[in-house]
């Protein structure tokens, strides 16, 4: 069982890598949170995964809300891990869910821990429009997210690359995450149209985020409140 929030598509597609090696399935985050599903039972030695984007140095408020009512039964043995993906720096996102998951659902298994450096899909700070640079960082992350695959098949250990933040300081400026997320975008609106009318077929012709916002000019165009529609958006 893989739980996933994706915004521009990036830890979809790391779950999908994961789950097509490991034969997991997907349950994402943003329809538990609409469906109020937030009760799961696993087998004994199934694996349980969590992946989702580095916000602010933290969490993505949904996967706090999530993880805040979820009821999570599994096994002793199960192997558990998260994977996050982020553009600058994973913060403190390894510290920060593990602490979560023990206050609220009582988990005791080992939390194994890996990040995925990609592209910082966040315009107002970063520019996207340089596609050999955005290539190189999509090649690299293939390479990662090849191997973090290959570990949680054999259920070995992860390993967390990119600079960590201590929690104190992380949630200091993730403090600053509910002003900046407000921030309105309408650069974004066909991939909120295709995600709300579910196009699949339109978001299949992508395989990265940076593949829609190219064509959009640098500090215009998708921010962290804008995304959070566009969760199904290509590349996830």
């Amino acid at each position: 069982m893989i739980f996933v929030f994706s915004a521009t598509g990036n830890s979809m597609h790391v779950a999908r890598r994961i789950a097509n090696a490991t034969e997991d399935y997907i349950v994402d985050i943003a329809d538990c949170l609409r469906s109020e599903s937030f009760e799961f039972q696993t087998s004994a030695n199934e694996r349980v995964g969590f992946v989702f984007p580095t916000y602010f140095l933290g969490l993505p408020l949904p996967v706090e809300k999530f993880v805040e009512k979820l009821k999570l039964h599994c096994g002793q043995d199960a192997y558990v891990y998260l994977v996050t993906t982020f553009g600058t720096s994973p913060g403190a996102s390894a510290a920060l869910l593990p602490r979560l998951l023990k206050e609220r659902t009582g988990i005791t298994n080992p939390i194994n821990t890996a990040s995925v450096r990609m592209v910082d899909t966040w315009t107002p700070m970063f520019n996207v429009s340089d596609a050999r640079r955005n290539h190189r960082i999509e090649q690299r992350a293939e390479v990662e997210i090849e191997e973090i695959a290959s570990a949680i098949v054999t259920q070995s250990g992860l390993h967390m690359s990119g600079l960590r933040i201590p929690v104190w300081l992380a949630r200091l400026y993730h403090s600053s995450y509910e002003t900046e997320r407000r921030v309105s975008v309408s650069t974004v609106k066909n991939v909120r149209d295709a995600d709300d009318a579910h196009d699949s077929a339109r978001r299949e012709q992508y395989k990265w985020p940076t593949d829609i916002l190219a064509g959009m000019r640098p500090n215009a165009s998708c921010v962290y409140g804008a995304c959070t529609n566009a969760r199904r958006s290509p590349s996830i």
